[in-house]
């Protein structure tokens, strides 16, 4: 991302100061997939990677962040991510976050929590 953009980015959208950190690529001069931007986010998160957990929708960003030993999964869809977290780590997943295929025609920013099977 551009420097210009990213502090655009920053001011525009004040929730972004929930967070503690925000790393853009421009304030290290490396991206993704580069492994040297994942040793950044690892160093200034002083955070091992085993104790991070890593989603990215681009299958060559995750599996370099894996060579590093972070903990990586494909993000594709809703429920299929949710059920790889699932099945490969102690993270419970709210059923809230997931939608049937059949509730597309919710947008994303209003989806409905699922039903039980009895409605």
């Amino acid at each position: 991302m551009p420097l210009e953009l990213s502090r655009h980015v920053t001011k525009s959208f004040p929730s972004l100061s929930t967070f503690e950190y925000l790393i853009y690529s421009c304030d290290y001069g490396s991206i993704k997939p580069e492994l040297a931007i994942y040793r950044n986010c690892l160093e200034l998160l002083k955070a091992a990677p085993q104790d991070i957990l890593y989603m990215d929708d681009r299958a060559e960003n995750v599996e370099a962040a894996a060579r590093l030993g972070i903990n990586s999964v494909l993000f594709d869809t809703v429920e299929k991510t949710a059920s790889r977290v699932e099945s490969r780590f102690d993270i419970p997943v709210p059923s809230y976050g997931r939608c049937r295929q059949s509730s597309s025609q919710y947008s994303s920013t209003n989806r409905r929590p699922d039903r039980m099977e009895s409605d």
